[in-house]
């Protein structure tokens, strides 16, 4: 287990996690004052008897049980008959399907099969639903037309993406911070920023629905290195990204030994957010616990 001075945090656990936000949102929509309908809310909170005047049913409540529990009386009643007529009619009824499929097996089999295709052809029309709000949320809720509106007036393709890092070997708890796990992590990062989608066949594969070379044409990166695209929402002229990474500035050198790896974070935890580090000169977005999980300090 690292340690570390001046009481500086170290991380146990889960580990660092890279914070990613993908895509880009239309910025710039002008935000107005809307007057907003009230019917909704007016249904919810001053509906049929919201102010007193009428009472709870409980005559037509009492009927509707009473039915119900006369009902679920004549239904176990004829349950719990065991008459010689009843028993006779399920016993000849069991009898004559099983004389029927033994008679002629073979046209059973294949107008079962049939009805069975039949029956299941429905199947391959179904639709996958992959909108939680509409799999999880009731239909009609208030919730739901807050979430169309909000889509409608401040519509956004904006996307965060978590990836959390744990050491390869040993149990969880092991400091993470050290110089090999910083390497690999860094390792990974480059791999991912190095990925390169080929907007032209994004263009050529969609001209039959519209013309996207606008939006999608050329090359594209995460974070638009070597003269690509760029696929990130953006923080000022940066990428909207959170990373333990970013205390080293992304470049292997800075990350050294232990003891220099524990003095390179402590000078960003005493650093103010939204300030250049004094001695590191990299810009403090983000607080360390922001990117680390299980982070003990020593006394």
């Amino acid at each position: 287990q690292a340690t570390r001075k001046n009481s500086s945090p170290h991380s146990r656990g889960v580990g660092p996690r890279f914070s990613f936000l993908a895509a880009r949102p239309p910025y710039g929509t002008e935000c107005e004052l809307i007057a907003r309908r009230m019917s909704a809310y007016d249904s919810f909170w001053s509906g049929p008897g919201a102010d007193g005047s009428s009472t709870f049913d409980l005559e037509g409540t009492l009927i509707i049980t009473a039915i119900v529990v006369v009902l679920a009386a004549i239904v176990g009643s004829l349950a719990a008959w065991k008459h010689k007529a009843v028993e006779s009619a399920i016993e000849n009824a069991f009898e004559a399907i099983g004389r029927c499929v033994g008679t002629w097996p073979i046209r059973i089999s294949v107008v079962s099969f049939l009805i069975f295709v039949a029956l299941s052809s429905g199947m391959g029309m179904q639709e996958g639903e992959a909108d939680p709000a509409r799999l999880w949320v009731p239909e009609g809720a208030i919730g739901l037309e807050h979430s169309a509106y909000t889509k409608e007036n401040w519509p956004s393709n904006t996307q965060p993406v978590f990836m959390v890092a744990m050491p390869k070997e040993g149990e969880l708890g092991p400091n993470v911070l050290t110089k090999s796990n910083l390497l690999a992590m860094l390792d990974l990062h480059n791999k991912m920023m190095e990925i390169v989608v080929d907007g032209d066949q994004i263009v050529e594969d969609s001209k039959d629905i519209a013309d996207y070379t606008g939006e999608f044409g050329g090359n594209w990166t995460y974070d638009g290195r070597h003269s690509t695209r760029a696929k990130c929402s953006k923080w000022g002229p940066a990428c909207a990204m959170q990373s333990v990474l970013a205390i080293f500035d992304y470049d292997a050198a800075n990350i050294g030994t232990e003891a220099e790896i524990l003095d390179r974070i402590n000078k960003w935890d005493a650093a103010s957010r939204e300030t250049t580090v004094l001695g590191l000169n990299v810009f403090k977005g983000f607080e360390v616990a922001d990117v680390m999980g299980g982070i003990v300090r020593n006394n």
